[in-house]
């Protein structure tokens, strides 16, 4: 693969950068929910991209899979 398959990369996309900027230990946050969203536990709230929803602060939520072992964990049953 190349930078041609972002489609954010092309000349009409517009990059800005939002306050507040990058910091380590929500970047490192953010990484670790981006996992939790590639194995279904996790969901973006109101865009297709955990990307757009940090960069647009709209957040995320966990998804029914999600909540069901949060259940699980709540009562002590794993």
């Amino acid at each position: 693969m190349d930078p041609s398959y972002e489609y954010t990369n092309c000349p009409e996309e517009q990059h800005k950068l939002v306050k507040p900027y990058a910091n380590k230990d929500n970047v490192n946050k953010f990484k670790q929910l981006q996992q939790l969203q590639s194995i279904g536990l996790v969901e973006p709230v109101e865009e297709q991209y955990m990307y757009f929803a940090a960069m647009n602060s709209t957040g995320c939520r966990l998804t029914p899979l999600g909540k069901h072992y949060w259940r699980l964990v709540k009562n002590d049953n794993i």
